[in-house]
């Protein structure tokens, strides 16, 4: 059995993208197709996928199974798509999620002390585990999993202003007003919602 480390930065997604995103993860297990650079990867290996960028938290928030082998096919990013560029993806189902704006997730910081020799945050989705941390890192993921700590945002978050986020009770979601914001600005989108990173 293998791990990878697939990568989920909302920074380059839109809201729309994002929420529709959130909706299927509340509705387990379900597939998808994901980016991933490794032609290390087959059925049967497990993946964890990481969240980066300006998120609230940074770390691990789901985990699920590899059903593909790795493919091409065309970018998900529209101007690399649009210059005939290709990509390696990956046919995935997630089984496990915690939500980053209610849960504890398995933290970069938490994975760095843990598993020093692993690199936690590649610039690229799709990096393999070391085989030496696989189970290992299987246990502290159903250990966070099954412990379930919620957070309290203003103390999870002391920088964080009541003005910079907002609950959303429906979507049950952290919403950041600057995204929103940015969002309303109507900027191109980098990449279609069946092309994703």
């Amino acid at each position: 059995m293998g791990i990878v480390l697939l990568t989920y930065n909302p920074d380059h997604w839109t809201a729309e993208q994002i929420n529709d995103f959130d909706e299927k993860l509340k509705t387990l297990p379900f597939r998808r197709r994901w980016s991933c650079n490794t032609y290390n990867a087959g059925p049967g290996d497990h993946f964890f996928l990481i969240l980066q960028g300006k998120s609230l938290q940074r770390g691990i928030l789901a985990h699920g199974v590899v059903l593909s082998r790795p493919f091409s096919a065309e970018h998900w990013n529209i101007d690399k798509r649009n210059k005939g560029e290709k990509t390696r993806y990956i046919e995935i189902e997630f089984q496990e999620y915690l939500n980053p704006s209610r849960f504890r997730i398995l933290t970069t910081e938490r994975l760095n002390k843990r598993f020093p020799n692993q690199y936690w945050t590649p610039q690229s989705s799709g990096i393999t585990v070391l085989g030496e941390y696989c189970n290992l890192l299987i246990s502290e993921w159903e250990n966070i999993l099954n412990t379930k700590i919620e957070i309290d945002r203003e103390v999870f978050y002391p920088h964080l202003s009541k003005h910079d986020v907002a609950y959303n009770s429906d979507s049950d979601t952290i919403v950041s007003k600057k995204l929103k914001k940015r969002e309303r600005g109507s900027k191109k989108p980098e990449f279609d919602l069946d092309f994703e990173e």
